[in-house]
């Protein structure tokens, strides 16, 4: 779930229209104008050549397939003309991103990591804890399901003085409590984080591996793969049946599919995910709970179900009117849904994608 790798034969971008390219790939761009009243948007005077496309300038040139149709009063499916005057609206942030080298796009991450880090052990309104070294205070919301040690393991502090300090071993939702962080071990989780984060962040991506290339089908039948031979089309199919039947919505199911593996089942993450819906095996074990059964997350019809019953019981969390909350939750985690929570920017970037190809769908 966690991982956003794309495969080769797999487009995931074509469907939300916005593709970057890599650098050295494509001959520079023609001179540019700004375009009044669109910020982040420059014009560039194109004239059609043969075997060029809507789509193709729109990956060559880093524009929205939708913008330039409607820019040169053309529909998405329009064929060009050889020797055709076309204005194409480039991005200017995602021509950049496409310019910029290894190493600082490496930067870039390390310093997204490091700011997410920080963000999650920064407090604005804590006060200091009269008579009490080593100690800040900070309001807190009791939420659902939440303990004194869940909520003194979140926060760094000691289970008995969070009790003691509210009077109270049981909590009510809803009810605001203090809590007594203990300054110099939440630093030190702090340092932790971030090595772990930069690591991370200073780490090549690498893309997932396609099974069906590399294994024989006596071979990946050994492995646990069942019906990964199915097509798109036949994924599709599976993946609305299952969402009607279980009362979530196809079109977010299928956008989150396509999202994720382009609705295709024989990929594995380097994180561990696994197939069209790109399931951890701890949270296909976890919905197995809610299906009743053991669930292969190597199968593609329990792969969908589990995804779906995943939707399911975020859905029923965040509540039938947050869908951008189960969109974050299924990539980050229940701690993407609340009242005020806390997105990383990955996070962010995932909801944007996964709801454009959603309204697409719809």
């Amino acid at each position: 779930m966690r991982c956003r790798a794309l495969v080769a034969g797999i487009t995931i971008t074509a469907c939300v229209g916005l593709t970057l390219v890599i650098p050295g790939l494509v001959g520079s761009a023609d001179a540019s104008t700004p375009w009044r009243g669109h910020p982040n948007r420059e014009l560039v005077s194109y004239t059609v050549r043969p075997g060029d496309t809507l789509f193709g300038l729109a990956v060559r040139y880093h524009a929205w397939t939708r913008e330039l149709a409607s820019l040169n009063h053309l529909s998405t499916r329009s064929q060009l003309r050889i020797g055709q005057h076309l204005r194409i609206p480039v991005v200017v942030k995602a021509r950049r991103h496409a310019r910029l080298t290894a190493k600082q796009l490496r930067a870039e991450r390390i310093e997204r990591a490091v700011a997410a880090v920080k963000a999650r052990y920064t407090f604005k309104h804590a006060t200091r804890w009269r008579g009490h070294r080593d100690r800040i205070l900070v309001a807190h919301r009791v939420k659902r399901g939440e303990t004194v040690y869940s909520i003194a393991a979140r926060y760094h502090a000691w289970t008995r003085e969070l009790a003691e300090l509210n009077h109270r071993g049981h909590l009510r939702v809803g009810q605001r409590i203090r809590v007594p962080i203990v300054v110099s071990v939440m630093r030190r989780a702090e340092a932790v984080a971030l090595k772990r984060a930069i690591r991370a962040a200073s780490a090549t991506p690498r893309k997932a591996t396609h099974h069906s290339r590399h294994l024989t089908a006596r071979q990946m039948v050994a492995a646990g793969w069942r019906d990964w031979t199915m097509s798109r089309r036949q994924v599709r199919g599976l993946i609305v049946k299952t969402a009607n039947r279980h009362g979530v919505s196809p079109a977010l199911a299928l956008a989150i599919g396509w999202q994720e593996s382009g609705w295709h089942q024989p990929l594995i993450s380097d994180a561990g995910a696994i197939g069209v819906m790109q399931l951890l095996p701890g949270t296909a074990t976890w919905m197995s709970n809610y299906a009743g059964r053991h669930l292969n997350a190597r199968s593609t019809p329990d792969n969908v179900l589990a995804g779906v019953l995943f939707l399911k019981y975020l859905r029923g969390l965040a509540g039938p009117h947050h869908t951008t909350q189960v969109i974050a939750g299924y990539y980050q985690g229940v701690t993407a849904i609340g009242r005020k929570p806390r997105w990383y920017d990955d996070t962010k970037r995932y909801v944007h994608s996964v709801t454009a190809i959603y309204r697409r769908l719809l």
